[in-house]
């Protein structure tokens, strides 16, 4: 009886934390707390002499109900609402020639969904050329005053180029076809036989081209891609580096869009579209692949490039244009020696032929006086 009556006490206690777990509107002290899309609340209850416990809040329609409960001694537990809010860094740079003066360089720290203003400023003998690296919410990558929406941690890099560097050597209405060749493709996947690229506007700095893709299954695919040549841009299709500045040389810096920066390596003479041309070169090893490109030095197009990546191999080649003339092929200057000869002999015999052939006509005798 003893044990029945200690036992009693006990099991009373134990049912009195049960059912006093209720929703806090139960006991009289309700309240709401507004729950923001980017966080989350966590109820922590303390149970007298135990560690904090986190409790599953009531959320109907985006709001919460904090619960209450009781510890072991009958004492009303405290509730604190705790919103998680979710938090990214903004890392900013800038490349020579300018700055970013809006929100500045560095790493800042901003909210989820937040909507910061970018601001470049180029300094002078240079301009702005695109916003790089993580842009994919960035309103405009070509606009030096605009902004980006942070869903995560990003860094942004502001593009800018010597205005001397931004020469264009196309004009309107020049054109060229680059023929693709490629092993190692996936059998029955089609492929890109050949591209071509039509200028149909040009500006200082800039391009407008209509790029045209034929596909190994007879279909064609035609963008009208803006190119900003400094940059060597070219955003449709992830087509980047078709045109760069002219006579650019061994050392200067380029940028390619989804490369980066990176430098002439050298250059050479080589033949396209059926001329012998000066072209610049240049090459990225990047996500495990090899990619090379040659631009011819007077228009700063692409006259060939390359990618090797995982028996994959990928080549195109310019084999037509309008931009130059083929060179029409010339015998050696010793052929046209032995054309002479032969032609100053073959003239002398039938000279002689002629002589012999000819008849000698009497002259009538003359009356005397």
């Amino acid at each position: 009886m003893k044990n029945g009556k200690m036992l009693l006490p006990a099991l009373l206690s134990i049912a009195l934390v049960f059912s006093l777990t209720l929703p806090a509107s139960a006991t009289g002290a309700s309240t709401t707390v507004p729950l923001p899309d980017y966080g989350s609340v966590f109820h922590w209850a303390v149970y007298g002499s135990r560690p904090p416990s986190a409790m599953v809040p009531n959320t109907p329609e985006g709001r919460v109900t904090p619960m209450v409960t009781v510890g072991w001694g009958g004492e009303l537990a405290r509730w604190n609402p705790y919103v998680s809010v979710e938090e990214y860094t903004l890392t900013i740079s800038s490349t020579a020639g300018g700055t970013v003066t809006t929100p500045g360089e560095g790493s800042f720290t901003y909210t989820l969904n937040a909507v910061v203003d970018l601001m470049a400023q180029p300094e002078e003998g240079y301009r702005f050329v695109n916003w790089a690296g993580d842009v994919h919410t960035i309103t405009d990558v070509t606009a030096a005053a605009t902004n980006v929406t942070v869903r995560g941690n990003y860094s942004i890099t502001a593009n800018f180029v010597s205005v001397e560097a931004g020469n264009v050597g196309v004009k309107a209405g020049d054109w060229i076809k680059l023929e693709y060749k490629i092993t190692g493709w996936p059998a029955g996947a089609p492929y890109a036989e050949w591209l071509k690229m039509e200028f149909l506007s040009v500006d200082e700095t800039g391009i407008t081209s209509r790029v045209t893709t034929r596909m190994s299954d007879g279909t064609e695919q035609s963008d009208t891609v803006p190119m900003e040549v400094g940059a060597s841009g070219g955003g449709a299709s992830g087509l980047s580096g078709l045109v760069i500045s002219a006579n650019l040389t061994t050392g200067d810096s380029i940028y390619l869009a989804g490369h980066g920066d990176l430098s002439i390596e050298g250059e050479t003479t080589r033949t396209y579209a059926g001329a012998k041309r000066t072209v610049v070169y240049a090459s990225i090893s990047q996500y495990e692949g090899q990619l090379t490109y040659c631009w011819d030095k007077q228009t700063g197009v692409v006259v060939e490039s390359s990618l090797t990546s995982d028996g994959l191999i990928l080549t195109a080649k310019a084999t037509e244009t309008n931009m130059w003339k083929a060179a029409t092929t010339q015998p050696p200057s010793w052929v046209w020696l032995i054309v002479a000869v032969v032609v100053a002999a073959l003239a002398i015999v039938a000279y002689h032929r002629k002589k012999r052939k000819t008849p000698t006509i009497p002259t009538p005798p003359t009356e005397s006086t």
